[in-house]
């Protein structure tokens, strides 16, 4: 696979995923768009992640709000399943240990009354 073209910052594993070592997202709108949409913005990969790890959804919210981008951010990498879409990935401590979560900005189309789909991942570490 080519590289040449790559953004700045910007390094490709050998399955073609973009990974770079900044955030794609501003942390504080992903904070406040699950503090807005609580449990709608997860997927239920992520919902499922939070109950194996036996974590209350207050307990998995409280962590997001915890978040501390200089010591949680572990990388930003592209969608495999949906390349050019950037993924945040943090190492967050919780109540139960630290869980792999992932960020994702996915707003719903126009005039969509559905929810905007941001935790894709949560996942004991």
């Amino acid at each position: 696979m080519a590289t040449q073209n790559l953004p700045p910052g910007v390094t490709q594993r050998a399955n073609g995923v973009w990974e770079k070592q900044t955030p794609h997202f501003d942390l504080t709108l992903v904070k406040g768009l699950v503090a807005q949409h609580r449990t709608t913005c997860f997927t239920l990969t992520a919902l499922q992640g939070v109950q194996q790890m036996m974590l209350t959804m207050s307990e998995a919210m409280a962590a997001i709000a915890g978040i501390h981008q200089a010591t949680c951010f572990y990388k930003s990498m592209s969608s495999t399943d949906f390349p050019g879409m950037w993924q945040d990935v943090y190492h967050v401590p919780t109540p139960k240990g630290d869980a792999y979560v992932k960020f994702q900005i996915a707003l719903p189309a126009a005039r969509s009354t559905a929810p905007p789909r941001v935790v894709i991942q949560f996942k004991a570490k």
